[in-house]
């Protein structure tokens, strides 16, 4: 830890010296309660040693001096371990401890001159002991240093001298590795303090960084937790927002496509056919966010199951080959007896993105979409003779709100999430997506599918019309359960315009009511999900093939997620998504007669 300018410590400084000192004090006590066991055993045998040269008298006062101001600094410390003092009362403990050591050491050094005139045998072993029991000290000496020095000088200080001043044989050298012994001892001491210190830091600061961490990780979690709720939230508002907005789509569009066929005005036609665009594009732009929402979310799931890429091309078709002709481009379609393992809505909807995409952004040349099989696997490809993408955008085409060579944000052209919706199902499916391209020359968008089995009884996908002539439908009898008056209107003046015999309600009680009083049974039922009485368009459903048999029947939603409704599993019934066009409600009641 770098060191703080001289007069500007701050707390955080403070409080680890203050938290280095405590944790010293505690060590230098419980060594200290240790102590004077081994110091009476020590002082105790000097005294026996010389209470026959200086009189037991002397000899076991010295001993019992030595013992007496150990014990003294062992209660002391036991007293400190019993209640630590805080604050600036540590250091005054310290102070006191000091100096209780340097008495200690005064004490017990004083051995050398207390036994001075003794035999050179018990003057040899005398020091011997000295230097020994000095050296003990050590054991304490990393946590109070101070305390160490004091006592360790008044231990061999006056040894030093008295050997000096003795007639011993090698007095000097004797004295001069006493002297020796005292400082290497100091400095033993004082790297130990070092050491002792930095690993105390070390600690302290180890031990922060864990509390900042628990901090952070507990902040962490709550963030997680509070962002979890938004997320809800987020869905919860999502999926009430995605009913009632789809509403007033769903209904604008009907009304739309209603009147684009229904004037022979060219001017206005014109109109209507913008404003039937506009709304288009609104419907697009709306079930894009909804989309990108439940995939951030996570409750998309998808069904995988078998699905003929024969039929499914088919349908692609129908739809985007009048479009591109209107802009003038050439549309090729190939396909072969492919099946693929996915879910059949999802993958349509990758392929619908795509072609999109493509319409949307060739001006000149064709589009031509291909699928064919590629060893184990099948491979759908959109090719464009496009704007292209540059090299720089190849990699952001796949991020949400991004748009190549759109910096004015023109509408006409998306918000920018077609491809991130795709580039999110494929992973979601387990398909590979690439993508070639040349700019100024077109696109190559390349989703790679596993294949698989037909199913055992192959589902007339290939058989359904998806561009009957309505005329088919004159006389067919559609009740049309909806508690929104608008979305009522729309779906009863499309149905008269197609010559059906439309029978709107807000419930089933009230379609009974109607279809027994014009003495009719229903040939299809269309029923919105949420109704506002008790019962959901499921219920109306079973309420009316109680009374008349079971029909051909589908559910109408705006549900965000549609798989989530609970229709039991022994019920068939299909589902359609709000908002629709009038060519989905017509294709439906083509393939339902």
């Amino acid at each position: 830890m770098a060191a703080e300018p001289a007069g500007l410590a701050t707390p955080r400084v403070e409080s680890a010296r203050l938290a280095i000192d405590t944790e010293r004090l505690r060590l230098f006590n419980r060594q200290v309660v240790r102590v004077p066991l081994g110091v009476m055993f020590v002082s105790g045998f000097i005294a026996y040693m010389m209470a026959p040269h200086a009189g037991a008298s002397v000899a076991w006062g010295w001993a019992g001096a030595a013992v007496a101001v150990w014990i003294v600094r062992a209660l002391l410390s036991a007293a400190l371990l019993a209640r630590p003092p805080g604050g600036a009362r540590i250091g005054a403990a310290l102070r006191w401890l000091t100096l209780l050591a340097i008495a200690s050491g005064a004490v017990a050094g004083s051995a050398s001159l207390v036994f001075f005139r003794v035999p050179p045998l018990e003057w040899a072993m005398m020091t011997m002991v000295l230097c020994a029991w000095c050296a003990a000290g050590i054991a304490i000496s990393v946590t109070v240093p101070r305390a160490f020095y004091g006592m360790a000088t008044c231990f061999l200080a006056p040894l030093a001298l008295a050997w000096v001043l003795s007639e011993m044989p090698l007095r000097l050298p004797v004295a001069g590795l006493i002297v020796f012994f005292l400082y290497y001892l100091i400095v033993f001491a004082r790297d130990g303090s070092q050491l002792l210190e930095r690993a105390l830091r070390a600690g302290f600061e180890n031990e922060e960084l864990a509390q900042r961490l628990q901090q952070r990780e507990t902040e962490a979690q709550a963030a997680r937790a509070r962002a979890e709720e938004a997320n809800l939230a987020k869905s919860r508002f999502l999926a009430a927002a995605s009913h009632d907005l789809r509403q007033p789509l769903h209904s604008l569009s009907l009304l739309l496509d209603h009147a684009v066929h229904s004037t022979d005005d060219a001017k206005i036609g014109g109109t209507l056919r913008q404003a039937a665009r506009s709304a288009d594009s609104l419907g697009r732009l709306f079930t894009g966010l909804l989309d990108l929402s439940r995939l951030d979310a996570g409750s998309l799931t998808p069904e995988p199951r078998p699905v003929s890429l024969r039929a499914l091309m088919r349908r692609l078709e129908d739809e985007f080959r009048p479009l591109a002709q209107d802009k003038g481009l050439a549309f090729h379609c190939t396909t072969s007896d492919v099946w693929v393992r996915s879910d059949p809505a999802m993958l349509e909807r990758v392929l619908r993105n795509l072609l999109d995409n493509a319409v949307k952004y060739t001006e000149a040349g064709s589009i031509e979409v291909q699928a064919a099989a590629a060893g184990h696997e099948a491979l759908i490809t959109v090719r464009d003779t496009g704007i292209g993408i540059d090299a720089a955008d190849r990699g952001r085409i796949f991020e949400e709100y991004y748009q190549v060579r759109n910096p004015a944000r023109n509408r006409r052209q998306g918000i920018g999430l077609g491809l991130a919706i795709v580039k999110r199902m494929c992973d979601l499916l387990g398909h590979t997506i690439e993508v070639t391209s040349t700019p100024g020359q077109g696109s190559t968008f390349a989703v790679g599918l596993a294949r698989c089995e037909p199913p055992g009884a192959p589902a007339g996908e290939d058989a359904l019309p998806s561009a009957a002539p309505l005329a088919g439908l004159r006389g067919t009898v559609v009740v049309v359960i909806d508690d929104d008056a608008e979305v009522g209107e729309a779906m009863r003046t499309l149905l008269r315009d197609w010559a059906c015999r439309p029978i709107v309600a807000e419930d089933a009680a009230a379609a009974i009511a109607q279809l027994d009083a014009a003495g009719l049974t229903p040939d299809a039922v269309l029923a919105d999900w949420r109704l506002a009485g008790a019962e959901n368009g499921l219920q109306a459903i079973e309420r009316l093939e109680a009374r008349y048999g079971a029909r051909p029947a589908a559910i109408v939603t705006g549900e965000i997620d549609p798989s989530g409704l609970e229709v039991p599993p022994h019920v068939t019934l299909d589902i359609l998504q709000k908002p629709l066009r009038a060519r989905e409600i017509g294709e439906w009641l083509l393939r339902a007669k």
